[in-house]
């Protein structure tokens, strides 16, 4: 790194480390706070080592195509109220034939499986426990009452299911005397890149001010939503305003902000933020929906095809005013 500067020394890494590497060691954020070194494990969101996300990198499992088929089993068991999947592991030969029904089947039939292999597990246990012996079509008859019961249950149930309104996802305005500001952030694979987008309103929803810019690295979401809230809080502390809702459509970084520890890139990119709050008289992060989130969003997706920091001042870009006028009714 260049000595009492926060960034790294591009002579020096070229002269150690093949291209590759080098680009490698540029992608990796750089703290504008002091602190230690310290080691971190990059496939865990809060940097500490598992066992589970070792094995997971081993196998693959972020690259396999059986994810998908994996979640769907997850989604229907669960959906039936029966989550001691993990007791069941069938053999090799079981698991081609779930691995057909599930990925080639309705989702009645893996419905229907799903409720079977709880009643089987069930027999299994009442046998062990209880030395209890149920017929097969006992267990058949209990697995079809089960589902029955289920069907009934969730019938019942959304009778009362209150009616959530697509107006409780719009942005609202800030509290009277403060200001409140949207970040976002978008991932470029191509260029190698992520583009910050953030807007400042005031307590009427009028535009204030808006400023777009595109970053140089390939991070993860969790470290780009991290960086674009880093960049919009210190572009928002130069402007003066002292009370301050940040929004973000990314739920880990608010309750990172708020509260959540950690020693990975993501969290030293947080403590970053935390520390620039310190800088107003107070300070709000919170977690919206993407629907409140549109205009940052448009603002990050628009740094794609510019270059520098973008800035607006009182009368917001053309590309944004629908967006803001649908935000204002």
């Amino acid at each position: 790194m260049v000595i009492n500067e926060t960034k790294w020394d591009e002579e020096i890494l070229t002269d150690l480390f093949n291209d590759r590497d080098v680009q490698l060691i540029k992608n990796i954020p750089l703290s504008a706070v002091g602190r230690n070194d310290s080691w971190m494990w990059f496939l865990d969101e809060k940097g500490q080592f598992t066992v589970k996300s070792c094995y997971c990198k081993l196998i693959g499992e972020y690259s396999t195509s059986d994810v998908g088929f994996w979640k769907k089993v997850w989604l229907v068991w669960e959906a039936v109220g029966l989550k001691e999947w993990s007791q069941v592991l069938p053999g090799e030969q079981a698991m081609d034939n779930f691995k057909q029904i599930f990925s080639a089947g309705t989702k009645e039939q893996s419905i229907l499986v799903a409720v079977l292999c709880w009643s089987l597990w069930n027999r299994r246990n009442k046998w062990v426990w209880d030395k209890i012996d149920m017929s097969v079509f006992g267990t058949k008859a209990a697995a079809l009452n089960l589902l029955a019961d289920w069907r009934k249950a969730r019938m019942e149930g959304n009778k009362y299911k209150p009616v959530v309104s697509s107006r409780s996802r719009q942005w609202k305005k800030p509290q009277a005397g403060w200001v409140k500001i949207n970040v976002n952030a978008v991932i470029f694979t191509a260029t190698k890149s992520i583009g910050i987008g953030g807007v400042i309103r005031d307590e009427n929803g009028e535009f204030l001010r808006a400023m777009c810019k595109q970053e140089t690295g390939m991070w993860q979401v969790r470290e780009a939503e991290a960086i674009s809230l880093r960049e919009v809080m210190s572009w928002t502390k130069r402007h003066g305003f002292s009370k301050c809702e940040f929004e973000t459509d990314s739920k880990l970084l608010a309750d990172a902000f708020n509260g959540g520890q950690g020693n990975s890139y993501f969290y030293s990119i947080v403590n970053e933020c935390i520390e620039l709050s310190k800088h107003f008289q107070h300070v709000l992060v919170q977690f919206v929906h993407r629907s409140a989130n549109v205009v940052a969003h448009s603002l990050a997706r628009v740094s794609h095809s510019e270059s520098g920091l973008l800035k607006w001042v009182n009368v917001a870009p053309d590309f944004l005013i629908d967006v803001l006028t649908y935000d204002s009714i």
